[in-house]
């Protein structure tokens, strides 16, 4: 004779049969879910570990006082080892409020005069969401005011970085490919020496002497450069920043943008939507 116990239970079960099932299908549906679940992490952590992989991770990681590439060419050349590259870190406050000050580590890669952050995409960072915030305004107004669009279009920040250039270093000569405007907020500059110089270049087919040199008839154009100042300019505009002067670090902030939106018109066949 069963107890009182399964009796109730097997009674409630024969009288409410719709109630049971759904029980029974909600369990079943919920370990299905919990599996799913488990497999989709089980396959994302592979994903993961194998594009991690995929760049090619340092195997060993020595952290030096300082370093030169005699011995980054020695440990290069040490038993077992594939590839040896060196690379510095800065370590940088970041300002989030009146009192409030954020600790960062930089990376930076060798450059041609200087170095760089290995971050490419600095301003995506929500600990610089009002330094973005202000980036962003600027691009706008300076858009708004020099190109005055007629269609829906906007500049979005690609990619941003910081540049840092020690005494006697400098900032080579370049232009910014695949960007349509191009920014470089100075963090840290002198405004006494550093001055960023901007080039015209080009085959010119006829070339007048020139009287007096003005922003539109000179070949080259400089700017004396301090700190939180930001300039704007088109990427196409060949440019450079002299070597400092003195025994200060200069360092900087550069970013592109690209169109978002109505580019063109098509009547004229020139239309482009991004």
């Amino acid at each position: 004779m069963l107890r009182p116990r399964w009796q109730k239970i097997l009674r409630d079960l024969a009288y409410n049969r719709m109630r049971t099932v759904l029980v029974v299908t909600s369990i079943a549906i919920g370990v299905f879910a919990f599996g799913t679940i488990i497999a989709g992490l089980i396959v994302t952590q592979q994903a993961l570990d194998n594009a991690f992989l995929g760049t090619n991770p340092a195997s060993a990681t020595i952290t030096t006082a300082g370093f030169d590439e005699v011995l980054v060419n020695s440990v290069a050349k040490a038993h077992n080892v594939a590839q040896a590259q060196g690379r510095r870190a800065v370590t940088a406050r970041i300002q989030l409020g009146p009192a409030l000050w954020q600790d960062t580590v930089l990376y930076l890669l060798p450059n041609d005069g200087n170095t760089t952050s290995k971050e490419r995409h600095l301003l995506d960072d929500p600990k610089l969401a009002s330094l973005r915030e202000f980036m962003d305004a600027s691009v706008a107004s300076y858009f708004k005011e020099i190109y005055s669009p007629k269609n829906e279009v906007s500049l979005r920040i690609t990619q941003s970085w910081v540049n840092y250039t020690k005494p006697g270093q400098w900032h080579h000569k370049h232009a910014h490919p695949n960007s349509f405007i191009s920014g470089v907020f100075y963090i840290k500059a002198n405004k006494e020496t550093d001055r960023i110089h901007f080039f015209k270049d080009g085959y010119q087919q006829i070339k007048l002497p020139v009287d007096q040199f003005n922003l539109y008839n000179s070949e080259s154009w400089w700017l004396p450069v301090g700190a939180g100042e930001l300039i704007l300019f088109p990427s196409s505009f060949t440019h450079m920043v002299e070597a400092v002067k003195g025994e200060d670090l200069r360092v900087s902030m550069s970013f592109n943008t690209f169109p978002v939106g109505y580019v063109g018109d098509d009547d004229s066949l020139t239309g482009l939507h991004l």
